[in-house]
């Protein structure tokens, strides 16, 4: 239940960076000038008409993005709730029987549990550092 907790707490947090390094990145800003246009955009004439039908195109579909950004957020945010009460629970059904745990046995639960935590730790990082560089490279 501890590494459910961590990984969820981890994955939010890395979704958190995704996200924000997403909506900072240039390539995410939608270019409609150099993209294929739907047909009734194209065959419109009048160039004020068409700027404004770009215009409200490029909102619904920003708009859309966030709204997709916002739920993924949100979702990972319940699950990570989720696993914290689940951790709680189990931690709860646990504390009569910790009576029995000599504080050397307690200590290395404990370290064991914060190594597992560094771990996870350091690969969302390098995720991070990854999404990072790639993004360099193609900007």
């Amino acid at each position: 239940m501890k590494y459910k907790q961590d990984v969820t707490r981890e994955e939010v947090k890395l979704l958190q960076q995704k996200i924000s390094h997403y909506k900072n990145s240039s390539k995410s800003k939608l270019d409609f000038h150099t993209t294929h246009h739907p047909t009734f955009i194209r065959t419109t004439m009048h160039p004020d008409v068409k700027e404004k039908l770009y215009d409200q195109l490029t909102n619904v579909v920003e708009q859309a993005q966030m709204d997709m950004l916002n739920l993924y957020v949100k979702t990972a945010e319940t699950q990570m709730k989720t696993c914290d009460q689940q951790y709680t629970n189990e931690l709860e059904k646990m504390l009569p029987h910790e009576q029995q745990f000599t504080t050397v046995m307690i200590d290395l639960l404990e370290r064991r549990a914060n190594n597992r935590n560094e771990r996870i730790q350091y690969v969302n990082q390098f995720q991070i550092d990854c999404l990072r560089s790639n993004s360099s490279k193609h900007e």
